[in-house]
């Protein structure tokens, strides 16, 4: 049984090896052990000596209440409660370990930095599951963080000013090289980080992708010749441009066979693996012969805008796949409903006055985009500005915000008249009219009453509309 004695504060030493270097604020506790008294116990074990390797007789080692032996001597106890035990360093290490895992402060790097000790002690992932009460899945996510370059990853910690999330490291540990995801830990945290991640993600599986390609290109019956960017404007490319993506060779490996259909085996196969992680085949093109030769400024010119539509593409694709990510695990929420809406809005104004401007007079009037500052641009510039001055969170917008969505349908005193326009013919009812429905289901949704005429008007069921059934019958 464990012997709880009182013993002097100035007996008590803190610990050398646990884990909690950083005790915290302790102005709460010592208030508390000020007033109270400990009501809970120390543990601690037998000091001993480093050079003689034997105890004293009195001192002690704390093992767990390292906060309350602190907070006990800025209270000013000279004695405190002690559970004294006999345990073995190894032991020692690992109840403080556990005993900091149970804290509810305990930042992801603190439990990374736990984990590790447990498993340097010799403790296997299904032993620290077990003992800390955390799933075997996440004591392997934390032992991934911990592969990460410590020095680094404690600076960047400190640095954000913020708690790192368990998913920032999920992300990054979908990186295989330990080099490449400590190259990144410097973005984590940042607004760069989704993007550098998608990027390394990218080049990983081109990488992992580049010996199956080049395996299948050794297996062709065509002669190959490995080609590069530079010198590739003189073969007849195979492939729509700018070829097929390195990364994406299981889905798409097709393509590159239909691309082989327009050459026959006998003849010789080019290819080219470019730096933006695609693919080109080529066979020999008349260029080569018939075409004066490119001087080197003219072939520099040629590779530079090669490359610079190769970035271009490549970087519209991976930002694609991030905007993709995002609305995929967006959750609307009460909170976020209104902002999840503004979005149509956004929407609807770009696309509104992006194509059409010049009859949406009362829209532009609006949006304050019909003024001297607009004269002279084009359709999307008027566009661009007018996204850039809508604001939902200024009150004069919010109040005008009725009307202004309302002229995002085009309402005018004939939309919901016939649908042609020539009075030599009966009037139509026009099926193909969403904007009416939608104008309408949005008014209703707001408290406007539909009359028995819009109605059949909307619906087509007005008797104007069927005046000329008979005569188109015969």
């Amino acid at each position: 049984m464990e012997n709880i004695v009182m013993i002097p504060v100035n007996k008590i030493w803190q610990h050398p090896d646990n884990p909690r270097k950083d005790l915290g604020d302790l102005s709460e506790l010592t208030a508390s052990i000020r007033e109270n008294g400990i009501y809970q116990n120390l543990t601690v074990v037998p000091a001993i000596g480093e050079i003689t390797g034997k105890w004293d007789g009195e001192s002690y080692r704390v093992i767990i209440g390292h906060r309350r032996l602190a907070a006990a001597r800025a209270a000013g106890l000279e004695k405190v409660p002690c559970a004294v035990v006999d345990m073995p360093i190894q032991k020692q290490i690992e109840t403080m370990i556990l005993e900091n895992m149970q804290r509810a402060d305990l930042t992801i790097y603190e439990q990374v930095k736990g984990f590790q000790q447990l498993l340097d002690l010799g403790d296997s992932v299904e032993g620290i599951a077990k003992k800390t009460g955390f799933t075997e899945k996440t004591v392997r996510r934390r032992t991934e963080i911990g592969r990460l370059d410590p020095d680094k990853l404690e600076r960047i910690m400190k640095g954000r000013g913020k708690q790192l999330t368990l998913e920032d490291f999920d992300k990054l540990a979908k990186i295989d090289d330990v080099e490449t995801r400590n190259r990144l830990l410097e973005e984590i945290g940042t607004r760069n980080f989704e993007y550098v991640v998608a990027a390394a993600k990218a080049a990983q599986e081109t990488k992992k992708m580049l010996p199956a390609v080049m395996d299948w290109i050794q297996s062709l019956k065509h002669k190959t010749e490995k080609v590069s960017e530079s010198t590739a404007y003189q073969y007849e490319i195979l492939m729509p441009y700018p070829g097929i993506e390195i990364k994406k060779w299981k889905t798409e490996k097709g393509a590159a066979e239909v691309a082989l259909e327009k050459l026959p085996p006998t003849k010789k196969l080019f290819y080219c693996i470019t730096e933006g992680g695609y693919l080109r085949l080529y066979q020999k093109g008349l260029t080569a012969v018939q075409a004066p030769k490119k001087t080197e400024e003219k072939i520099k010119r040629e590779k530079e805008i090669n490359a610079a539509w190769d970035y271009l593409m490549e970087q519209s694709k991976l930002t694609y796949g991030l905007r993709k990510t995002f609305i995929d695990d967006f959750k609307v929420t009460k909170a976020n409903y209104e902002k999840v809406v503004e979005g149509a809005l956004y929407a609807v104004v770009a696309n509104v006055l992006g194509y059409c401007p010049w009859d949406r007079g009362n829209l532009r009037g609006l949006l304050a985009v019909d003024g001297e500052e607009c004269k002279g641009m084009d359709t999307y510039e008027i566009a661009a500005t007018a996204v850039e001055k809508l604001d939902l969170s200024k009150s004069k917008t919010v109040e005008k915000l009725p009307e202004l969505i309302w002229g995002l349908f085009n309402d005018g005193p004939e939309m919901i008249c016939s649908e042609n326009s020539w009075r030599g013919e009966w009037p139509k009812y026009g099926r193909n009219k969403p904007a009416l429905r939608a104008l309408y289901k949005w008014l209703e949704g707001l408290g406007y009453q539909i009359s028995e005429v819009e109605r059949g008007l909307i619906q087509g069921t007005d008797i104007n509309y069927h005046l000329g059934d008979a005569e188109v019958k015969k």
